[in-house]
């Protein structure tokens, strides 16, 4: 009699009502379970790189004109490949693909406040489970096994796919975009093949559904468009001979093209609207990070799924009996693929799953042997593997093996009892939990703890909301993060953003800081004027920027300095003290969004602002085409600040650089080679040194760099720039062009800026020679240009430079000496300044624009009639973001029209 009730109970177990019941019951105690530190606890959450905040329609409006005000001095939001607006709001450089992503997180915040944030969060674990489950549910379903195991199988595919510990550790560190698109993965191959395996009207659906999906992986996880082909790649390799393999072909190419015209505004507007990137950021192309980020990525740690972070998490003990535990996966994963290729009649479908197993270890494992060789290979060589520069992205696709073989497992143990097989279905999700401890805690590690920020930020936003008029504010201190508030809760992860006013609560009026970055030419000149906050003149430039308050935010460490030296200034006037906030006005401030003023061209540093006059427009020869902008002679004089006119034609004639890359990207170890210091020269920013060449390259220490020209034959000369800073510099470079080598030593003559040196001429006597530079001392080298210019066209461009400049008026002073505003003549030449970021496309009374005082927009205008600034890619913009929108109704249509149409056929039927 047990024997039958038991039989019997295992019957129910099965049915379809009981596993609907518990998979519900089940899934939402384990949510809650994972999540019950913080998800009923009130508060926001701001964490890591977790983006939240409480006004995500201000943030989207701002992203849904190609020009956003909101941060620094103006920003372009067209994004890739236009990526001078770079890092404006939440550290994203493309206001066309953050608008989807600022759309969703509105209307969850409409729906949930609060507690919207508990819901993202929540959901990019749901969402990889769901994918997963379908996928796996189709998976399975062809097997010739009980239909009523399907449904089991899926879930423990699903479980095992969400609930490992790289879904845990993206949570951690505040990734949540990348578990949404991990969970869109196996979604694009379940609809991708299933529009291969049918020939209904349900192949259109499926075919739509996947450019969605695609269109969604571009901008979510973008990522996953270089997984993608390499997965499915093999699978038309696999069954290159079938018809359906030729039909899956055609269906992906449809499904991408939908992909990217429903992307069209993140693509057609910078495609006609480019523009130069003013830095090679080491952080995305740099090869040694590379390697630093593949440091612990072994075959025995990605196996186990061990992630490095958990050694400081976890007491020592306690990590090495996770890591060995995890071990029972991949060995349970190893007898499934075994048992499938006996189950499966098409043996190519376990190979299938074993090749994306495969690509998931061999990838993630970096650099490690025995990858080291192929993978940086791909890493030079492929552009879309440069997004990899940490190769733990790749470890969901081990994951997505384990998820499937598993399964297989279970199918075979159901042969043998189904009281085991009950028991395992039991175990392995409480298994999984438990040899994740990062789910186990209740709040991943202590990250997610909600908290209640200070009233006085709405009382802010209250007074400048009150206060009328086109004008910005600027807070400080701006050197910490939000992590570092007196009020910040006590995560673990600490949020790594600015400030509050820009990664969460948006204020009514723009806030002119700096983005801190060297990204943007309006940041540097803000990182500039940051650091002399002390001195009177940084308080009248700030004022000209249309900044009225100045405002101090105590609740950060080292206000109490900024705020007495506030007091202090004779130009500010204390207005209000709004208890958490000094609010000061500034005296005089500019309220015109463009104002008429004299110009001049000047050439040197950012940091001869300070002894130049306040309201002088300098017409920066540096960034200009030098040639071009003389000879519209909106001055006669030209400013040289610890420079000369030697420094000025030298800089008009970067066109001929010699770029070391991309050789240089791709170092190995920065300090045995060449490598791109990126960010790291903001230290030079701060201090007022300027610099334009985007690839500028370094070395420390006596360290060589070769690359193979293009040059041919005939005779050229040869420049080269360098930093002197604080005299600790290299003062010894070779040059060496077709084996012929050039040495300068004691070179320096001016220190804290960059200098020329004039290496003479060469005769080149084959074509493609080799170009060397060589650090000749142990101190540090930083290479700005190396020019090597025809002679005939050197001898030309002297001739034109110095006949543009023969009727200029030169002036001429040093870091030390106090400028002679008397030197400059009355009767000066005037331009209209814009108070906005420069662009070339900024149009302004149908004349062109040009750069003044480092960031900004001049226009030499006839009259005051057409000054209505416009930036031309708008129209564009907003236009693609249209189309955009018209793509998405339009699929979405197709795919109700084709499933209203199916679904009267089948009831014809």
């Amino acid at each position: 009699m047990m024997k039958v009730n038991f039989n019997f109970n295992i019957k129910k177990v099965f049915s379809k009502k009981f596993y609907r019941i518990f998979f519900f019951v089940f899934l939402l105690g384990i949510i809650v379970f994972i999540s019950r530190k913080f998800l009923f606890f009130e508060g926001i959450i701001l964490y890591g790189e977790n983006l939240s905040s409480n006004n995500y329609l201000l943030y989207l409006k701002d992203n849904l004109r190609a020009w956003g005000e909101y941060t620094t001095l103006g920003h372009s939001n067209i994004g890739f490949p236009t990526t001078y607006g770079n890092n404006p709001i939440f550290f994203v450089n493309n206001g066309s693909t953050i608008i989807r992503w600022l759309s969703f997180k509105t209307i969850l915040y409409f729906i949930f406040g609060n507690f919207e944030s508990k819901i993202y969060i929540l959901f990019s674990i749901i969402f990889p489970l769901l994918g997963m489950y379908y996928f796996a549910k189709h998976w399975f379903s062809q097997l010739n096994i009980n239909k009523s195991l399907i449904p089991w199988l899926s879930f423990i595919s699903a479980f095992l796919y969400a609930f490992n510990v790289h879904i845990g550790y993206r949570i951690f560190a505040g990734h949540i975009t990348y578990n949404y698109g991990f969970g869109l993965l196996p979604l694009y191959l379940l609809f991708i093949f299933k529009s291969s395996e049918i020939n209904n009207r349900y192949k259109k659906i499926y075919i739509l559904i996947s450019g969605i999906i695609l269109g969604t992986m571009f901008w979510l996880m973008p990522h996953i468009m270089y997984m993608l082909p390499l997965i499915i790649g093999f699978y038309i390799i696999l069954y290159i001979f079938d018809k359906k393999s030729w039909i899956l072909i055609v269906n992906i190419i449809i499904s991408y093209i939908i992909g990217f015209l429903l992307n069209i505004d993140s693509w057609l507007p910078a495609l006609i609207y480019k523009e130069t990137y003013p830095l090679i950021d080491n952080f995305f192309y740099n090869l040694s990070s590379y390697y630093g980020s593949s440091a612990a990525s072994t075959f025995y740690n990605i196996i186990t799924a061990t992630a490095m972070a958990e050694k400081t998490w976890f007491d020592p003990n306690l990590f090495e009996r996770l890591s060995k535990i995890r071990l029972i996966f991949p060995i349970m994963a190893s007898l499934g693929f075994i048992y499938s290729l006996f189950l499966e009649k098409d043996k190519r479908k376990s190979i299938f799953i074993f090749f994306i197993t495969c690509i998931g270890i061999i990838f993630s494992m970096g650099v490690n042997y025995p990858f080291e060789k192929l993978n940086v290979f791909l890493f030079e060589n492929v552009f879309l593997f440069k997004p990899f520069r940490d190769p733990s992205k790749f470890f969901m696709l081990y994951v997505f093996g384990l998820a499937i073989f598993i399964p297989y497992l279970l199918i075979l143990i159901n042969k043998i009892s189904k009281k085991l097989l009950l028991f395992f279905f039991i175990l392995i999700p409480i298994f999984t939990i438990y040899s994740n401890p990062i789910f186990f805690s209740g709040n991943f590690n202590n990250a997610i703890i909600p908290f209640n920020y200070p009233d006085k930020y709405n009382q802010l936003n209250k007074f400048l909301s009150k206060n009328s008029g086109d004008f910005r504010i600027a807070i400080y201190p701006n050197d910490q993060r939000v992590g570092n508030y007196d009020w910040y809760s006590k995560s673990s992860n600490g949020s790594p953003y600015y400030n509050f006013i820009t990664s969460y609560f948006p204020l009514t009026k723009s806030v002119a800081n700096s983005n801190r970055t060297i990204s943007d030419y309006s940041s540097r000149y803000l990182d500039y004027l940051e650091s002399n906050l002390n001195d009177d003149w940084t308080i009248e430039r700030l004022g000209n920027e249309k900044v009225r308050y100045l405002i101090i935010d105590k609740s950060l460490p080292g206000f109490q300095i900024r705020e007495d030296t506030f007091n202090k200034n004779r130009n500010l006037q204390k207005i209000s003290n709004i208890n958490g906030f000094s609010i000061f006005e500034m005296k005089k401030y500019n309220n015109k969004k463009i104002r008429e003023l004299s110009a001049v061209y000047y050439y040197g540093d950012i940091k001869g602002i300070k002894n130049l006059p306040a309201n002088l427009a300098l017409i920066n020869l540096g960034l200009n085409k030098t040639t071009d902008i003389l000879a519209k002679n909106y001055s006669d004089q030209i400013v040289l600040f610890d420079s000369n006119l030697e420094d000025v034609f030298y800089s008009s004639l970067n066109k001929y650089n010699f770029s070391f890359f991309p050789h240089v990207r791709f170092t190995k170890n920065g300090t045995k080679e060449f490598y791109v210091p990126g960010e790291y020269l903001r230290d030079l920013t701060l201090k007022g040194i300027s610099f334009y060449n985007p690839e500028i390259i370094a070395t420390n220490g006596g360290n060589k760099i070769s690359k193979t020209s293009n040059l041919l034959k005939g005779k050229y000369k040869i420049l080269l720039s360098s930093l002197n800073y604080e005299n600790l510099f290299t003062n010894a470079i070779k040059v060496t062009v077709d084996n012929i080598p050039i040495t300068r030593t004691n070179f320096s003559k001016k220190n804290n800026t960059f200098e020329w040196i004039d290496f003479g001429e060469v005769e080149i006597k084959k074509d493609k020679p080799a170009i060397s530079v060589e650090n000749l001392e142990d101190n540090s080298f930083y290479l700005d240009y190396l020019l090597i210019i025809p002679v005939d066209q050197y001898k030309k461009s002297q001739k034109n430079f110095y006949s543009a400049i023969k009727s200029k008026q030169i002036i001429t002073f040093g870091e030390s000496e106090q400028f002679n505003n008397d030197s400059l003549k009355q009767n000066q030449k005037s331009i209209y300044m814009f108070s906005q970021s420069f662009s070339p496309y900024w149009k302004i009374c149908d004349r062109p624009v040009f750069r003044v005082n480092f960031y900004g927009t001049g226009v030499a205008c006839d009259n005051t009639k057409n000054l209505n600034p416009q930036f031309k890619p708008d129209f564009l913009y907003k236009f693609s973001i249209v189309l955009s929108g018209t793509f998405h109704l339009l699929i979405f249509w197709l795919i109700i029209r084709f499933l209203k149409s199916e679904k009267k056929h089948e009831n014809r039927s």
